[in-house]
């Protein structure tokens, strides 16, 4: 027996890029900030560029630092929470604004977002 599957809402990325990029929205306050992200469904946390948190009006170095490391580097971290929208999917929970490489360097990687493993599926 054949099964169908329907959506209320179809979004076509960009196949060429790697990875899913979609639309995301930070709301901070009174404060939002569009962008577009990765999805990584597996991940524990939410990594973003700390120029996001400083366009939200977030004291960055006013949230819980974590140290996060990577195959070829590390860096630290701020957590903040906030709301994020993606498409029609609205959740809270903490986010972590990359801070500072070793040398005082800024963060300049690309955007990533990950929804935690519990709220994937409402």
């Amino acid at each position: 027996m054949a099964e169908t599957l329907s959506y209320d809402e179809i979004y076509y990325y960009d196949t060429l890029k790697k990875g899913i990029t979609v639309p995301v929205y930070l709301k901070y306050g009174s404060q939002t900030v569009d962008l577009k992200a990765k999805i990584d469904t597996g991940a524990e946390n939410c990594i973003f560029e700390r120029k996001h948190a400083e366009l939200l009006g977030i004291e960055v170095e006013h949230g819980e630092l974590q140290s996060f490391s990577a195959a070829t580097s590390s860096f630290l971290a701020y957590g903040h929470e906030l709301t994020i929208n993606s498409f029609r999917n609205r959740i809270c929970f903490n986010r972590l604004f990359c801070q500072r490489r070793i040398f005082h360097a800024q963060c300049s990687r690309q955007t990533r977002l990950a929804r935690p493993r519990e709220t994937w599926a409402d």
